[in-house]
This record gives C-alpha cells, structure tokens and sequence, in this order.
C-alpha cells in the first residue's frame, strides 16, 4: 500500500467509545491517519477530537449517501449505533443505521478493509425482549453476509453507567442503586477504554480478528461490591436496593423496562 492506511471511527456518541478507539490507537501505533464521524460536529466530543488534530467530519447514519462520501478512501471502519440516542429508542429504525453503514462501506473503496462492530450480548433468553440488543443482532447478521471483513465486539454493562443512572437519596443522605436482579447476582462489565482497547487489538491484528465475535468483558462484578468502591471513592454511601421487575419498569428512567430485562439476561450469560 503506497498510502497511510485511513481508518475512520464512526460514532462519537455521548459515552465516547469511538473517541477510545482513536485514543487507543494512537497509543498503540503512529501508522493510522484517523477520522472521526459524528452526526452533530459542534458537539463537545466532537469538539474534543479536533483539538486532539482528528479530523473530523459530519455525516448521519440515516443517510447512506453522506455515508458513503465521508467513508470514501478508508481502509477500515468502527461502527458503533445508538439505540437510545439517534434511533430514538426505535429498534427498527437503529437497524436501518447499521444497514447504511454497512452498505456505504461496500462502496466506499475497491478494496474494503475491516468493519468493526459494537454490538452487545446477541442471544436472548428465558422469553427476555431486549430491543436494543435485538437490533445490534440484526445489523450483526447483515454485516456477516455483506462480504465485507469484520470483526464483531460484543459489550456488555458499561462501568460509566453507575455515574449516569439516577440514584434513590434517603432523607439520612444514603443513595441507593435500584436494580432488579439478587445481590450476588454477577454480571460482566466493562470501560468504555476496555473498547477503544479491543477494537484497537482488531485493527491491528486482522488476521487473528477478522469474522470472529469477541466479547468484551473488563471483570466480573456483584452491584453491592461496585457500590462500595463507589461509596470508597466519593466518600458518599452508596448501597444496593432490589426492586422487582414491574417496580423497575414504573421508574421513571427512560428505558427502564428495556434495561431491566438487559440486567436479567446478562446475569444469565454469566
């Protein structure tokens, strides 16, 4: 190849995972010119990849025409899709994103480099709908038939959610954490950087990595143990509360009820 191999990380989304793959890879390797792909480039992620000297460009995942332009010259891409965010939680319509992702990449070179995708624990269990997860398995399966190479990343419960996901507070100045799985129930977990990690290995390990699925798991973890390095940490109380599922579908977070049953099946798969 008589050029720097381009890859592009598609998804600067809230929880930065394709900002980890850009910091991972330039950790592990000068070799890769990176763009970045974002839908809103005046967001602050965004923001924070060009200060960083990415270049970054706009283009959504609803149209596969910018996709394809903005794709246009690279050798691999990082595609990650946003159930909550700009699918608006609509399974259906986070499907078409990954399907126009997938095939803007058909088209963007002659020669196609590897598709890395994030997708989430595939198989549902004991009766569990989890939208969120059956979709990331719909564009999964299209991007196996697509010929292109890939290389799928299969995540689980991501640590940062504990710093996002609103908490119970006692009148005594207590938080509790509400979830509807037992106390010594254990769930894979992981950092956004266990991403931009593993994706990073994929990259540059093709040949070990292309058509597998790999789960990303950084430890195993019970929710009281995790609330207690917590409590270590900010010096606040922090402590478990088990609710069951119709009490966890009535909270008021948005998606309750798909991230109740995400808890459940997850602590199966362990």
């Amino acid at each position: 190849m008589s050029r720097d191999p381009e890859l592009f990380c598609l998804g600067c989304k809230k929880d930065g995972q394709g900002g980890s793959v850009v910091k991972a890879l330039r950790q592990s390797t000068p070799k890769f010119v990176i763009k970045a792909i974002t839908r809103d480039i005046d967001s602050p992620i965004a923001l924070q990849l060009a200060l960083a000297g990415i270049t970054v460009l706009e283009a959504d995942l609803a149209d596969k025409g910018a996709l394809v332009e903005a794709f246009r010259g690279a050798d691999g891409l990082f595609l990650v899709t946003d159930f909550f965010g700009g699918a608006r939680c609509d399974a259906r319509l986070e499907i078409e994103h990954g399907i126009n992702a997938i095939e803007a990449a058909k088209e963007f070179t002659e020669n196609p480099g590897e598709v890395v995708d994030e997708g989430a624990f595939q198989e549902t269990q004991r009766g569990f709908i989890i939208p969120q997860f059956e979709s990331k398995s719909a564009i999964a399966e299209h991007l196996k038939k697509s010929g292109l190479p890939y290389t799928i990343l299969l995540t689980s419960f991501f640590f940062e959610d504990f710093l996002t996901t609103p908490n119970l507070e006692f009148p005594d100045g207590r938080y509790g954490f509400l979830a509807n799985v037992a106390a010594d129930a254990v769930l894979p977990g992981l950092a956004v950087a266990d991403v931009g990690s593993a994706a990073a290995r994929a990259f540059l390990y093709p040949l070990r990595c292309i058509g597998k699925c790999i789960p990303v798991v950084g430890d195993y973890f019970r929710f009281p143990d995790a609330l207690a390095t917590m409590s270590t940490v900010t010096g606040k109380r922090f402590e478990y509360v088990q609710v069951t599922n119709k009490q966890f579908w009535h909270m008021q977070t948005h998606g309750a009820r798909e991230l109740s049953n995400a808890y459940r099946m997850q602590s199966y798969h362990v």
